[in-house]
């Protein structure tokens, strides 16, 4: 299929000179502001609580000697992929030491979420190369980007892996060899995190169907092309792959808990009115604290496909909105940092627009692009900037899991209070890395249904040893005959008991 495009995105015909410096002056960004933020990297310490999940998971595949199953809380676990977990086990074993080994792959997928804004730049607004330095400055401005990329979280690799794949679909509607670039990045990022990308993908399809009167592209002329056909084929086997894998392994409730629980069920709409969130809610939820870098950037990607004259971008706008209404009636969890994965959309759509304002000077567009980047701080963060301090009372439990994980004997079972809203609730990411000594364990959230749960299936027939604090103790120690603290370490107790009842 050959897409002849309007005239007026046609590639502009500057020399080959002229038309590299745009790339050059990227690739210089890149360089600069990525190499900056890598002085980062061993500042600051775990700061978001998933972090530990990374550090459990990570951790892990060495433990129980097994690495095509990702153990969280010495257990198997279908929450999550293994691919970034891979990749900090993998540094783990070169000898990089466990902090920096676990932000490695973050920060290496930033850059790689720079490079996938240039790019998006360039799909969207082939005849200025120019938008393409001015999305990485944009980009490279949010504040949020760079706590993610400097930590041990997933979600940089999902932005990373989605832009990627949304660009290779824009540039595929002209050059459908894309469609190759489409699948691997699809698949990668399912191996990394989640399927972002082949559902974003999948909405761009339908919606440039459903908008194919205003463009003239529909969904059976891009099927027709072989190369989409083989990345669909890339795409879904890449998908699937890993949960089908340990379902085969495991039992089918692998795949119910990554793809039902994780994705399905998190965002299938509440059926409580109560429960749809409110405009400040979604205010938070997509703006994050950046209302100007973002403000600017939805309000671009609104206008983009008027102000470029090309209706084929209309989809973009349209999966911001579809994003944008599944946050606000999602029944699940939903936090600010799922936004990461449109921050490169909204900095190419905002760059593009800034170059469109001066047609006959479009590199002046990078000059507005560096403004509205200074005003909002610019692209290379400080350590005070960023909130990536560790956390004081972390550092406290995990000197007393240390403790408890020297002391805990082989025919002892491990026992941790983590009641939701105790103000020292135990992490039992934490005490699975430092106390459980690569053995399941038990964590106490409430004294009611699920202790008698706990009770039942026999995990607490003892002996015990446990960490509580004192008053999340006292719910339970009418419960276990022999209750003996062997440890005081404030705000903690650690305690021994025969058993429980």
């Amino acid at each position: 299929m050959n897409i002849t495009l309007p005239d007026n995105i046609s590639a502009q015909k500057d020399s080959p000179a002229l038309r590299l410096l745009p790339w050059a002056i990227t690739a210089l960004l890149l360089g600069l502001i990525w190499s900056a933020q890598l002085q980062l990297l061993p500042l600051g310490g775990y700061h978001y609580y998933d972090e530990y999940h990374t550090l459990d998971r990570t951790t892990a595949f060495a433990a129980h000697e097994d690495w095509f199953t990702v153990y969280s809380y010495q257990e198997p676990s279908f929450r999550k992929p293994p691919l970034q977990y891979w990749m900090g086990a993998g540094l783990l074993e070169a000898g990089v030491d466990e902090f920096t080994a676990l932000r490695i792959p973050s920060l290496l997928f930033s850059l790689g979420g720079m490079f996938a804004a240039a790019m998006l730049a360039a799909a969207i607004m082939p005849q200025s190369l120019w938008a393409a330095p001015g999305a990485v400055l944009l980009l490279a401005s949010s504040n949020m980007y760079w706590d993610h990329a400097l930590s041990a979280m997933l979600d940089s690799g999902a932005a990373f892996f989605a832009a990627l794949a949304l660009t290779a679909a824009i540039f595929a509607l002209k050059r459908p060899a894309w469609w190759y670039v489409a699948g691997i990045a699809i698949a990668l990022g399912a191996l990394q995190k989640a399927p972002i990308g082949l559902v974003l993908v999948g909405f761009f399809l339908l919606f440039l169907s459903l908008t194919r009167r205003r463009h003239g592209l529909d969904f059976r002329s891009i099927r027709a092309e072989r190369a989409f056909r083989i990345g669909l084929w890339i795409a879904m086997a890449g998908t699937f792959a890993w949960p089908l894998l340990q379902s085969f392994t495991h039992g089918f409730s692998a795949f119910e808990e990554s793809f039902g629980k994780q994705m399905l069920q998190r965002f299938t709409p509440t059926d409580k009115s109560d429960h749809v969130r409110s405009m400040a809610d979604l205010n938070e939820l997509l703006i994050g604290g950046e209302a100007v870098l973002r403000g600017l950037g939805i309000a671009a990607l609104v206008w983009l496909p008027w102000r470029l004259q090309r209706p084929e971008l209309l989809p973009l706008p349209m999966l911001f909105g579809l994003f944008a209404l599944a946050m606000t009636v999602a029944s699940g969890h939903v936090t600010p940092r799922y936004t990461l994965v449109f921050l490169p959309l909204l900095a190419a759509a905002l760059s593009c627009v800034l170059v469109s304002l001066l047609p006959r000077r479009e590199w002046a567009g990078l000059a507005l692009a560096a403004g509205i980047s200074t005003l909002v701080g610019g692209p290379v963060k400080t350590h005070t900037a960023l909130e990536i301090a560790p956390s004081a009372s972390d550092a406290i439990q995990i000197t007393a899991l240390k403790a408890l994980g020297q002391s805990l004997q082989p025919s002892e079972t491990l026992v941790i209070c983590a009641r939701p809203g105790s103000h020292a609730r135990i992490t039992p990411a934490l005490a699975s890395r430092y106390a459980a000594n690569g053995r399941p364990f038990v964590g106490l959230r409430d004294p009611g249904k699920q202790f008698e749960e706990q009770l039942a299936n026999g995990r607490l027939d003892g002996p015990l040893r446990g960490i509580c604090a004192p008053e999340d103790l006292d719910a339970y120690s009418n419960h276990l005959p022999g209750l003996e603290t062997v440890w005081d370490l404030p705000p903690y107790v650690i305690w021994t008991a025969s058993r429980a009842q």
